[in-house]
């Protein structure tokens, strides 16, 4: 019996159309690409667990004994397929992480491109639900609730890998029920029993093949078509799987494929879509330097910090005179406040000797390290090269604090707030400064006019109980 919630009267689901977001850092895949990112970091490689299938002529379409008419399946046809290889699971092809749905017919074709692959075509998926033995259901000829996630309207989805028993006869998991799945393939809206018509044909919808977890009967069967969604549809129901010819391990388009989504993503401000396609390109290049440092960029605007250390420590052992994996490992250990900033940092300085940002991260590591002596002496070559880096000239006064010399931390400080006027930061040091100098009078009314010109705040008012009541004139 078919799900009445999830269908129209001709059996057809009615799927909630949404457009595409359009906000500048808005994430083009949803829940976070979970199972996506997730792949990057576990033993799997790039292509997860994938069967062959053989070369050979397969019957395709029909419907199992006893079940009712129905337009979603092909009539009976024999069709020729080359060998090919089909994940064994849903995207993200891993078992024990979650399956990736709610995600349009777009987004699915580019991730699989992302990992060297592609979708799959609607014959090859049948071929593969269907088994040797071409039985209807993976399990046999005859619907049974029990092995797949069919007949089932809602909760969570099961981990992939949780139903060994709703494999087909090539080793495929969850080909019936579980999710909707996308496939290469599409028919032309209103023209009934078609083949599967290319990419960009005149009103025609992608296919999905498998049902969902609120199908079963004839709808769960492997022969089931369902093609009522516009590709830029999601649907919460819906997922997909990738192949890969056999001949079709390319390596290099692979990498140029992973590269340019990772970019292009990046700079649409879809951060976590480009860690995955990143990760598709550290499982390719999992020794280079360039590729590690790259995840480790993105990894760290998605705030994925345990990652992104893990390839900036990666690269920096790779390639140690590589700059940027030792200017990379450093900051973000400073950044985080880890250990062991100081020396990729005092690498980095020693590669790029005229750059004022290297040497002000190492400045601050030093002073964190309880080294201002050192500090003092990268953060003066530092403001050498450019006098007015404020972040530079404000850990410059930190260590003349620390080194007992007031005056200079002043003069630093001055002229920093000639540049940054509204910086609470550099009011503090420069209170401190003129407090140290036995001017806490004049320190009091530099906050004092601070307050007045920017408005009272908890700060400020900290500031002035450390220097405390001015004495007598």
């Amino acid at each position: 019996m078919q799900s009445a919630a999830k269908t129209a009267k001709n059996g057809a689901r009615t799927p909630r159309r949404l457009a595409l977001p359009r906000r500048a850092r808005a994430l083009t895949l949803p829940a976070l690409l979970a199972g996506a990112v997730a792949a990057c970091e576990g033993p799997v490689g790039r292509l997860g667990p994938m069967v062959r299938v053989p070369a050979g002529s397969s019957e395709l379409g029909g419907r199992p004994a006893g079940e009712g008419p129905t337009d979603h399946a092909w009539t009976p046809r024999v069709v020729h397929l080359d060998a090919f290889f089909i994940d064994v699971h849903p995207f993200p092809n891993l078992p024990g992480v979650p399956v990736l749905t709610d995600v349009s017919w777009y987004e699915a074709e580019r991730l699989c491109r992302a990992v060297g692959k592609r979708l799959c075509t609607e014959s090859e998926w049948e071929k593969t639900c269907r088994g040797p033995a071409g039985s209807f259901y993976p399990y046999g000829d005859t619907f049974d609730p029990e092995p797949c996630l069919t007949h089932n309207e809602g909760g969570p989805f099961p981990l992939l890998g949780q139903r060994p028993q709703c494999a087909s006869g090539y080793g495929c998991q969850d080909m019936s029920g579980y999710v909707n799945e996308w496939t290469a393939s599409r028919r032309r809206v209103g023209r009934g029993d078609r083949l599967p018509r290319p990419i960009g044909s005149h009103r025609s919808y992608p296919v999905l093949r498998g049902g969902d977890r609120g199908m079963s009967g004839v709808y769960a069967a492997c022969t089931n078509r369902e093609h009522s969604h516009a590709p830029d549809m999601r649907w919460h129901d819906d997922g997909f799987r990738c192949c890969a010819a056999t001949d079709a391990e390319r390596p290099d388009e692979a990498i140029r494929a992973a590269t340019e989504l990772a970019m292009r993503a990046h700079a649409s401000g879809r951060t976590d879509e480009a860690v995955a396609a990143a990760c598709s390109l550290v499982a390719l290049l999992p020794d280079d330097a360039g590729a590690r440092l790259l995840r480790s960029t993105l990894a760290a605007s998605a705030e994925r910090w345990e990652l992104a250390l893990q390839d900036a420590k990666r690269a920096a052992a790779l390639v140690p005179d590589l700059g940027a994996a030792a200017l990379a490992l450093g900051m973000l250990r400073a950044d985080l406040k880890r250990a062991g900033a100081v020396d990729p940092l005092a690498r980095a300085h020693e590669l790029y000797p005229n750059d004022p940002g290297v040497a002000m991260y190492l400045g601050e590591a030093l002073l964190r390290k309880n080294c201002p002596a050192w500090a003092a002496e990268v953060l003066s070559r530092a403001l050498d090269l450019n006098p007015d880096h404020q972040d530079g000239l404000a850990a410059f006064a930190r260590a003349q604090l620390r080194l007992g010399a007031p005056r200079l931390a002043l003069d630093a400080t001055l002229y920093l707030r000639a540049l940054r006027p509204e910086g609470i930061g550099e009011l503090e040091l420069a209170a401190e400064a003129l407090a140290r100098l036995g001017r806490r009078r004049e320190a009091l009314r530099m906050v004092e006019l601070y307050a007045l010109e920017y408005g009272p705040s908890r700060h400020v008012e900290e500031i002035e109980e450390r220097l405390g009541r001015p004495g007598p004139a």
